[in-house]
């Protein structure tokens, strides 16, 4: 007789993946949707898709609460010893998460490598095929890989990149471009999915996914007005999502439902 509440971060499995895994997975997603006295979707992009593919579901027992972004990721008003930067400062153009195919890494490996910017990428260890392809792509001089970086690291890496490349062409809720944001990174995403509903207004968004498309949005970087207003309106963008406002919005929620 307990209320249960899901929290539905995303349908990556529905829509990317296949087989056993994705079988079971979205059994048993779909079996706790539909007995649960509420349902929380981290998006209005995840509960379009919740009501796309379970219409059976009632709209009115579905809640969108915002993830929040903690505040380790800040501006740092000191400069770092270089030797704790991957590359020099405000050289390099940092990817992070997982290499999926919907993911555009090499979207963004090829775009990079036609420029002067230098790839810094964070996630698990490039596999083999992954080194080879890259080293055919570029020099080994103009990218690293680093895995298990903590989030004060991180936080540094985002301080001194000259933005963060986040083209995925789909998220649930897509918390690097406001960590990124908070760290006065600019971020360039793809205008797609949950990513134009969390990074707010900014001229750094992607219309098309092409290599094209990518390299004309890393030319603005170039543009330091532009660019000084991009970190300033990402800082305040970023700053309208936190933990406490998603705790609280949880507290009301199971407070109303407690009461019914």
């Amino acid at each position: 007789n307990a209320i249960n509440i899901t929290t539905v971060h995303d349908f990556t499995y529905e829509l990317f993946r296949s087989g056993l895994r994705q079988k079971m997975h979205t059994w048993q997603k779909y079996a706790a949707i539909r007995h649960s006295a509420a349902v929380v979707c981290i998006s209005e992009n995840t509960k379009r898709d919740l009501m796309r593919l379970m219409p059976d579901v009632q709209e009115s027992k579905i809640h969108v609460i915002y993830n929040g972004v903690s505040d380790v990721y800040h501006k740092l008003l000191t400069q770092p010893e270089p030797e704790k930067l991957p590359f020099p400062a405000g050289s390099y153009v940092v990817f992070i998460g997982r290499r999926d195919e919907y993911k555009n890494f090499w979207l963004t490996a090829n775009a990079i490598a036609h420029t002067h910017w230098n790839l810094l990428v964070i996630g698990s260890q490039l596999t083999p095929r992954e080194q080879k392809k890259m080293q055919a792509i570029m020099p080994a001089s103009q990218y690293k890989c680093l895995s298990r970086v903590s989030d004060e690291s991180l936080n540094l890496y985002y301080n001194h990149a000259a933005a963060l490349v986040y083209p995925s062409s789909y998220e649930g809720f897509g918390l690097p471009v406001l960590e990124a944001q908070r760290s006065c990174c600019p971020v360039i995403a793809y205008n797609a999915s949950s990513i134009p509903e969390i990074i707010g207004e900014t001229p750094l968004l992607m219309k098309e996914l092409t290599e094209k498309e990518l390299a004309d949005k890393l030319s603005l970087l170039n543009n330091t007005e532009l660019i000084n207003s991009v970190k300033s309106e990402g800082i305040k963008n970023s700053n309208k999502f936190s933990w406490e406002r998603m705790a609280n919005d949880y507290s009301a929620l199971y407070e109303d439902l407690s009461r019914a």
